[in-house]
């Protein structure tokens, strides 16, 4: 393959890149909805401190969708120690939905468990972490490294009293974290955030970190020069 023949291929495939990313924030989508009468997410469960959101939509993975939430939640709708809530928000062709289950039957520090789906509109099918990371001019790996420096920056900024200082971070992260399962990726406004699930056995500097920082990492922003 000459140069010539290479470069071509490169210009068609950024500018296929390009047409995508526009694509998956045009916001003229015309929704199809299960039910006209309800909003686009709604409460399937609704009793104190429990909110289990609907997927309110036709076609592509939605039917799944609604079944792996309904599995997400099946353990705790009916416990009094624990909460469940969501938010949703759309960008553009995309819709984010991400669920908040919260254990408290922990004496020491509750367990925070995450669950993310973001939904390309127009077809309802689901749209990968990798094209979420386009949309950020990112990848997976600098995803890993701006949610790592958030702890790093945390651990370095706090007191002496934080059980764990950045000196001691690596021998803890791989017990408390695995990166490729325990994130779920929300994009809110134009920003992507990371939302870590808090694996029990976490200790109480952990805990106070995500206090700080509402649960979640921003990684990316689309409107970023």
């Amino acid at each position: 393959m000459n140069k010539k023949t290479l470069f071509s291929i490169i210009i068609i495939f950024i500018i296929f890149i390009l047409i995508y990313g526009i694509f998956l924030l045009t916001n003229r989508v015309e929704l199809n909805l299960k039910d006209s009468s309800k909003d686009i997410i709604y409460d399937e469960y609704n009793s104190n401190n429990k909110h289990v959101p609907y997927v309110n939509l036709v076609g592509g993975d939605i039917d799944k969708i609604n079944d792996n939430i309904s599995l997400f939640v099946k353990d705790y709708v009916n416990d009094n120690n624990s909460s469940i809530s969501y938010n949703y928000n759309k960008t553009g062709n995309i819709l984010s939905l991400v669920i908040c289950i919260i254990d408290t039957k922990s004496i020491d520090v509750p367990l925070v468990k995450f669950t993310s789906y973001n939904i390309l509109l127009n077809n309802s099918t689901l749209v990968s972490d990798d094209e979420l990371f386009s949309l950020v001019n990112s990848n997976r790996e600098n995803i890993m490294i701006e949610i790592e420096n958030s702890f790093i920056d945390y651990y370095n900024s706090s007191d002496i009293s934080k059980c764990i200082k950045y000196d001691k971070y690596y021998d803890y992260q791989k017990y408390y974290f695995d990166y490729d399962k325990d994130i779920s990726y929300y994009l809110d406004n134009g920003k992507l955030y990371g939302y870590l699930n808090m694996n029990s056995g976490v200790d109480y500097s952990e805990y106070s970190y995500y206090l700080d920082k509402d649960f979640r990492v921003l990684v990316g922003d689309i409107n970023a020069k």
